[in-house]
């Protein structure tokens, strides 16, 4: 009888990990930060102009760690739907980041130039909100400073990748289930992880094998 209950208990503990390791590859990568606490940043007053030009009035919530190195700024759509997530060191804005960050003016212009586009991010992170450690880990336990190894398991081979000089840039991109589902004609998936939502990438820059920026980015219907 004690060998048959460890035996049910050993199946039970395998068919518990299954469960989330399937839970975990359907739902996209992001962080632990909670919706409240995008809302209180979103409602902080932000800077209006930079060098005497107005901004287009965004929905930009921003967070720096205790330490101030780290920085996670999300690009929010309506609903709380988190768009795009930045994720990067602070000490010299990554070129991921100022490449691929969308930022305007008020008359809806993009912002172009690299330089003034750093100077927007810095000053966004005047005001970010200061959290703890911990929420800098996403939720497949990737972080920055992570090796191009630890991205590969836990979102599998890459789909491009690029190097410039010292900086290697990997990018994964996903169909999402709800964008399978609407497809005409349909249209079948061509990766080996499938997730929910309308699609759902991911771009890392490695700097000396470490990971120093991280985009994650949702498709909206």
């Amino acid at each position: 009888m004690l060998r048959l209950l460890i035996t049910l208990w050993i199946v039970g503990l395998s068919l518990g990990s299954s469960q989330v390791r399937q839970s975990r590859q359907l739902t996209p990568d992001n962080y632990p930060i909670a919706d409240s606490m995008i809302d209180h940043s979103l409602h902080k007053p932000h800077p209006a102009t930079i060098n005497g030009q107005l901004l287009w009035p965004d929905r930009d919530a921003s967070f720096v760690s205790p330490s101030g190195k780290e920085a996670i700024i999300f690009s929010m759509y309506t609903d709380y739907h988190r768009e795009h997530t930045y994720h990067f060191y602070t000490n010299e804005i990554p070129q991921l980041i100022v490449s691929k960050m969308g930022l305007n003016y008020e008359n809806g212009d993009l912002v172009d130039d690299d330089t003034l586009k750093s100077q927007i991010i810095a000053t966004t992170l005047t005001i970010a909100d200061s959290i703890p450690q911990r929420y800098f880990q996403s939720n497949f336990g990737f972080s920055l400073g992570d090796s191009p190894d630890k991205a590969k398991k836990l979102y599998g081979n890459p789909h491009r990748t690029k190097r410039i000089g010292r900086q290697l840039f990997e990018y994964w991109s996903f169909q999402g289930l709800d964008f399978l589902a609407n497809a005409d004609p349909p249209v079948k998936p061509d990766s080996h992880r499938k997730f929910y939502g309308w699609g759902f990438s991911v771009a890392i820059e490695f700097i000396h094998q470490k990971a120093v920026a991280i985009i994650f980015s949702e498709g909206i219907p």
